[in-house]
């Protein structure tokens, strides 16, 4: 009975390995020489988001690097994560938000803004912003006009919750004269190599930031 069950064991495994080799060579064909090929699709132009030497400051224009920085400093201004550790990190002096920043804006957003996130952050809470459009700046108006949208998801673990969800408007004073210039007393080369925000090397800050008032 032993020796029947043997047989019939490897007829099995012998199928087993005939149906292997059969699909082996519908994927491969050697003697047609037929082989797959690996292409990488380039989806834009931003180096997060392909395979390849990064776009230069010069290949993205002066109009989209103000944009990709008000967008991140939109995002330091206001996201929230569940970490208080998080909050405290941005509030430092040296944080990306505080280098993007004159003095006295930073210590607005510290007694502002940044005390309310660190609250939330303490209660467990989500944020997210996103920039709605492109900003730009009004011919009578020193200020650029940033709409953004705030998704805030306030109790941790319950999946059922329905993000709260904000829109508004702030008006931002930009000393972007020399922007797509990098910070002179900065060691560029180093700073990104310890693993730094890139957004901070450049000569971008904001100078005045508020709200229309009602």
């Amino acid at each position: 009975m032993r020796k029947i069950v043997t047989f019939f064991l490897g007829l099995l495994i012998l199928a087993l390995m005939l149906g292997a080799i059969a699909g082996a060579a519908a994927i491969y064909d050697a003697a047609r020489n037929i082989k797959i090929e690996t292409y990488f699709f380039q989806p834009n132009n931003l180096s997060v988001r392909r395979v390849g030497v990064p776009a230069t400051v010069a290949d993205l224009g002066a109009d989209k690097i103000r944009q990709m920085l008000v967008e991140k400093y939109l995002t330091e201004y206001f996201y929230v994560i569940p970490d208080v550790a998080n909050i405290e990190a941005r509030m430092q002096s040296n944080s990306t938000l505080a280098r993007m920043s004159t003095p006295d804006v930073f210590r607005q957003w510290q007694e502002l803004e940044g005390e309310l996130i660190l609250k939330l952050a303490e209660e467990g809470a989500f944020r997210t912003v996103r920039l709605v459009d492109k900003i730009y700046k009004p011919v009578d108006s020193d200020y650029w006009t940033v709409v953004y949208e705030m998704k805030t998801w306030y109790h941790p673990n319950d999946m059922a919750e329905e993000p709260v969800i904000t829109r508004d408007v702030l008006y931002m004073g930009l000393g972007d004269e020399n922007m797509m210039d990098f910070r002179q007393k900065l060691d560029v080369a180093k700073y990104l190599e310890e693993g730094q925000d890139p957004a901070a090397i450049f000569r971008f800050g904001i100078t005045a930031i508020g709200r229309q008032m009602d």
